[in-house]
């Protein structure tokens, strides 16, 4: 069980990742204030990266 932060992306977005006792990923993505933008759960780390990147290209289209 870990958190993991990585450098800003796209336009003043982070996002952070960590698995949980069970092995599910959980995942936010927050603004360059630290204003969680999107969050949510993943049963694999595949899928929370999918998601996050979905939400990466979202926020960034809309800037």
């Amino acid at each position: 069980m870990g958190l993991w932060k990585a450098p800003k992306m796209g336009r003043g977005l982070a996002y952070f990742l960590s698995e949980n006792a069970d092995g599910a990923w959980a995942w936010s993505v927050c603004d360059e204030d630290g204003l969680t933008v999107a969050e949510g759960h993943a049963a694999s780390h595949a899928a929370a990266m999918a998601a996050i990147e979905q939400v990466m290209r979202t926020q960034s289209a809309a800037a």
